[in-house]
C-alpha cells in the first residue's frame, strides 16, 4: 500500500485550492459563460453573506442537540469557504476580512 502522506503537495494551501491554480480558474472564467455565469453566482452569495448578521454564539434546544448551535457552526464553514475562495480569485480584502472576522468568531465559541 503507497504512502498516502508521500504524495502531498508540500506548499500550503493544499485542501481545496493548490497554489497557483486561480489563474487557470480566472482564465476559465473570461473564456467560458457557464463558469462565467457560476463565479456570478458565487460572488452574488459572497455579497450576502457580507450583508448577513455575524455568526452567533447560542445554545438553542436540548442537551446533547442544540441544533441552533449546529446550524451556525454550518453557515460559518460556508461562509469561510465562499468568502476565501472569493478573496483568492479577485484578491479583494473585503472578502478575507468577513472570513477572518468569522473564523474569529467561531474560535471564540468554543
Amino acid at each position: 500500500m503507497p504512502d498516502i502522506l508521500s504524495t502531498l503537495v508540500p506548499q500550503h494551501p493544499r485542501l481545496f485550492l493548490p497554489a497557483g491554480e486561480e489563474q487557470r480558474i480566472r482564465d476559465t472564467i473570461a473564456s467560458d459563460p457557464l463558469a462565467a455565469s457560476y463565479f456570478a453566482a458565487l460572488q452574488a452569495e459572497g455579497e450576502h453573506m457580507l450583508q448577513a448578521p455575524p455568526i452567533e454564539h447560542k445554545l438553542v434546544g436540548r442537551e446533547p442537540t442544540y441544533m441552533y448551535m449546529l446550524s451556525e457552526s454550518r453557515r460559518c464553514v460556508d461562509h469561510i469557504h465562499t468568502l476565501a475562495l472569493l478573496h483568492r480569485l479577485t484578491g479583494e480584502p473585503r472578502w478575507a476580512e468577513r472570513a477572518i472576522f468569522d473564523m474569529l468568531t467561531a474560535a471564540r465559541m468554543a
